[in-house]
């Protein structure tokens, strides 16, 4: 059996976008030490990449990222209150 065009071009996006994913996440440690590349940028570039393919990386990204995110949203509408 032999899988459709759609088959074969989804499972090319998808092990292309875990490749990106990693090679992001890779980038992101190395920019932890290094003082030119921006480290956690590319790791959370990394982690909304990842998340869609890898359960485990969709919990830390549930984890961490969304209150991360919240608590923003609720600082700058304080801040905009004022």
């Amino acid at each position: 059996m032999t899988e459709t065009t759609s088959g074969l071009s989804r499972r090319f996006y998808r092990i292309s976008r875990i490749a990106l994913g990693i090679a992001l996440l890779i980038a992101g440690l190395a920019g932890l030490v290094l003082p030119v590349l921006q480290g956690v940028m590319l790791i959370v570039a990394a982690l909304a990449i990842l998340r869609k393919d890898i359960p485990f990386v969709a919990s830390i990204w549930d984890r961490f990222v969304v209150p991360m995110q919240q608590r923003y949203w609720r600082w700058r509408n304080a801040r905009r209150c004022r």
